[in-house]
């Protein structure tokens, strides 16, 4: 893989870092995003310019401008067949890369894909691995201190990675500080293309299948809809089919928790789960401060609420008044004439 000229060998104190950022259907996923802005603005080493550099993988929506807007300074960018997409060539292509930048810490956002990729790159640079980061403290003469949670997050334990020339971290999406882009930075993009072929051709990719969005985690979801006690539990059916129309996680308030009608994990807000998904649909939701407090950071916030002065309003991108039966069934309406219209053109193109 080409990627400039190698420099001198820097150590765990030095200055920089790699995100290695997760796509899903083209767009980088929010997570990863927020990593890159958490090191750009919240690690005391990383907040030169330049500093902060990602990669990806495969088609990605303008990926220079994307990440540059939450603090990248360099894009490297790897357009791919899917077959070159497997774990293994993944690993050894981000290896390529940061002997290449000779950059000293490599970075995921927790996730499975990430589960999966940041072992492998830990093997192929020698490195080591510390997942479930919360935190970190850089700039000893000793190392690099990393928070780890432990005991699915009861425990916290400091982790010290002594002055090796490369670490591998995988941080928990939810330990992650939350920053609107700014639209007026960008960041350099790079093309860069393997240069070996896969170690072993033993595995192949035969065909992806889409995943079950009530299969993945909150933290994980790209479009959540969310209730309250303004939706009548006689809507979860439709609500549920909007759901689906929309590939969406179903989540709730704390009330809809206590109820019984959704399961704790799916509980959005202050005891609950932290999420910022591309799209969120508050539906009944009056907006308490207990509630926001889990999805302010969200891309594009809907809100629909029959109270006018909802404080859920104050959020929203975009607000509909009005009782939310009727909103909802006109919606299920536009949908369904949209994947009419939809399935009519392609007939006519077949």
């Amino acid at each position: 893989m080409t990627a400039g000229k190698v420099h001198e060998e820097r150590s765990l104190d030095a200055n920089g870092v790699l995100v290695v950022c997760e796509t899903r259907g083209g767009q980088v996923v929010p997570a990863s995003a927020a990593l890159v802005a958490h090191y750009r603005n919240c690690d005391p080493l990383s907040r030169t310019t330049d500093a902060v550099s990602a990669m990806v993988f495969g088609p990605a929506d303008n990926p220079g401008s994307i990440l540059g807007q939450f603090g990248a300074g360099t894009v490297y960018s790897c357009p791919s067949d899917p077959n070159s997409c497997l774990p293994e060539s993944v690993a050894q292509a981000v290896a390529v890369l940061v002997r290449g930048i000779n950059v000293p810490v490599v970075a995921f956002a927790g996730s499975s894909w990430a589960a999966d990729l940041a072992p492998r790159v830990a093997v192929e640079l020698h490195a080591p691995l510390v997942s479930n980061c919360t935190g970190i403290q850089r700039g000893s003469t000793a190392g690099m201190s990393v928070v780890q949670s432990i005991q699915g997050g009861r425990l916290y334990q400091h982790a010290l990675l002594s002055n090796r020339r490369f670490a591998v971290i995988c941080w928990d999406p939810e330990a992650l500080s939350r920053y609107r882009p700014e639209p007026d930075r960008s960041a350099e993009l790079v093309q860069v293309h393997p240069i070996s072929a896969p170690k072993s051709d033993r595995v192949k990719l035969l065909r992806v299948i889409e995943e079950d969005p009530e299969a993945v985690s909150l933290g994980e979801a790209e479009t959540v809809i969310a209730f309250g006690r303004g939706m009548d539990p006689e809507d979860l059916p439709q609500l549920d089919e909007l759901k689906s129309l929309l590939r969406g996680a179903m989540a709730g308030t704390r009330p809809m928790v206590d109820s019984g009608l959704l399961p704790f994990e799916r509980q959005i807000g202050q005891t609950g789960t932290t999420v910022s998904p591309r799209l969120l649909v508050a539906w009944g939701i009056s907006g308490a401060n207990e509630f926001t407090i889990g999805m302010e950071e969200a891309q594009t916030i809907v809100a629909i609420n029959k109270d006018p002065q909802a404080r859920i309003f104050r959020f929203s991108d975009l607000g509909l008044v009005g009782n939310g039966k009727d909103v909802l069934a006109q919606l299920l309406r536009l949908l369904a004439q949209d994947d009419q219209d939809a399935s009519h053109v392609k007939e006519k193109r077949s």
